[in-house]
């Protein structure tokens, strides 16, 4: 049996796949985070968010935390 959506606008979407990633300071008390500050028109513009970010086809969650 194969699923069909209900909705037609859902028959166009794909998954992105991301990573999502925090880092612990040795005593587990402070974590890495990045802040959004770089572009005053981005929604988030101002909160904080973990290391990651989408993943390339040929890409493994552990490169998808790192420094590009």
């Amino acid at each position: 049996m194969r699923f069909t959506p209900r909705w037609p606008s859902l028959r166009s979407v794909q998954a992105i796949l991301a990573t999502l990633g925090y880092l612990l300071s040795a005593d587990g008390h402070r974590i890495l985070m990045i802040r959004r500050d770089a572009r005053p028109d981005d929604i988030h513009f101002g909160y904080y968010n973990g290391l990651g970010g989408k993943l390339e086809p040929d890409e493994d969650v552990a490169s998808g935390i790192s420094c590009r």
